[in-house]
């Protein structure tokens, strides 16, 4: 089945090569972009994406699971051309009307959702729609504009944010340069879409515990290509890295002599690259060099086992490291009947292995593996040049931090600006 997914795939992308091919002869010099829905694996965007070099996605966080979600898909959509900056082609400007329920946007959500994409580097957003469609099936969809033309929030909510944007100070919006890697591959979700062990779950709820993890830190996160170099990043995150070939292997050991921490999630490397069971120990092609092996591969739907010192749940998917070398760190621990006292977190120089799925116990590996006081659940956090922007989705603020150069002429810092119609409560731009 996994072959299947890759043609029907591989036959999208061939059709999108043409088209991209009769554009360019027909109308040589223009750009052309790719668009994505990334909600879903249906198709390897990643390889669409090179098509052209330039991509955007359809961000509507209410077709998401979360904020930690778009923030995924924003990354995602950065990485499908090697870090080209995205575009957002369709940004969702008020309550829609496709979803199971169709909630309310309260008074300032939109505004965050625009600065949630410039912080994770968004170069262009476009709303969808102009003015709401008096005709069709999409009624009860919001625009700029109401049915009758006269402006919506979400028109006064995007002319504020264009402000706020264009008066911030310029390092405020330049991303830097990020220093973990997400790997992230639509062969991993075809295969655990195919074989899950868990009804629902998902290779996507998979990684985005690992992201909630570096978002929650204060890291900006490149989503990448497991087979992709890596050595350029201090750390390299891998949940649920499922397929084990030369290729992965081979990148991922090339990071760690260059001197990364190398985090290996659940049920990584345990498959090849035709989703045939691995014959050997697991994680494939790493457990000499991490020396331990997976004895149990368990799923852990009653919530009931916990990591220990982090308090925090083991998640959807338990791995139990056993067989331990005499130089193996064991991190973390299971508590919860049987597995109370089995290994779930072991390391052996970089090599970093954890059992568990759960976003809190990967935020509390990677903090302290950072060494940092992680933000609670429900915050993202953006540092940059001499400044710190936190939003925080439970209540829908920006809080905005800096030092005297970044400050401006209004001498702003620590301030919390509560969205619900405030003001942009940023220093403007030094000319």
């Amino acid at each position: 089945e996994l072959a299947h997914r890759r043609f029907a795939s591989d036959q999208v992308v061939a059709a999108l090569r043409e088209q991209v091919e009769i554009l360019t002869r027909m109308s040589p010099g223009r750009r052309l972009l790719t668009n994505h829905y990334l909600g879903d694996a249906a198709l390897d965007c990643r390889a669409a994406g090179r098509l052209t070099g330039l991509v955007g996605h359809d961000n509507y966080p209410h077709g998401a699971t979360g904020p930690y979600d778009v923030g995924f898909r924003h990354d995602l959509c950065r990485g499908l051309a090697d870090g080209a900056a995205p575009w957002v082609v369709e940004q969702q400007p008020g309550p829609v009307n496709w979803t199971a329920t169709n909630p309310p946007v309260p008074p300032g959500l939109v505004r965050l959702w625009g600065w949630q994409a410039a912080l994770h580097g968004v170069d262009t957003l476009l709303f969808f729609r102009w003015r709401a469609g008096r005709f069709g099936q999409e009624q009860y969809h919001a625009g700029l504009l109401r049915h009758d033309a006269s402006p919506d929030r979400g028109l006064h909510e995007a002319v504020q944010l264009a402000q706020e944007l264009r008066n911030s100070p310029a390092g405020l919006l330049r991303r830097p340069a990020a220093r973990i890697a997400v790997t992230y591959s639509y062969d991993d979700a075809w295969a655990l879409e195919i074989d899950p062990h868990l009804a629902g779950l998902t290779h996507r709820e998979l990684v985005l515990a690992a992201h909630e993890a570096a978002a929650r830190c204060g890291e900006d996160v490149d989503v990448v290509d497991p087979e992709r170099d890596l050595t350029g990043y201090a750390y390299v995150l891998a949940p649920a890295l499922h397929l084990c070939t030369p290729g992965r292997v081979a990148a991922l050991e090339a990071a760690l002599d260059a001197g990364a921490i190398v985090v290996l999630g659940p049920r990584s490397l345990v498959k090849d690259g035709h989703d045939a069971w691995l014959d050997e120990p697991l994680p494939g092609g790493l457990a000499g060099r991490l020396g331990a092996r997976v004895t149990d591969t368990l799923t852990e739907p009653t919530g009931t086992v916990r990591v220990t010192p982090y308090d925090a749940p083991a998640g959807p998917w338990t791995d139990v490291y056993d067989e331990l070398a005499d130089d193996v760190q064991v991190l973390a621990t299971y508590t919860g009947g049987w597995l109370t006292g089995r290994a779930a977190v072991v390391r052996r120089g970089g090599l970093v292995a954890a059992g568990f799925a759960s976003a809190d116990a990967w935020t509390a590996l990677l903090a302290a593996l950072l060494d940092v006081e992680p933000a609670p659940a429900g915050v993202e956090v953006f540092r940059r040049e001499g400044a710190q922007v936190s939003i925080d989705w439970r209540n829908l603020t920006l809080s905005y931090d800096a030092d005297d150069e970044m400050r401006g002429a209004e001498g702003l810092g620590g301030v919390s600006c509560a969205s619900h119609g405030a003001s942009p409560m940023l220093p403007r731009r030094q000319e």
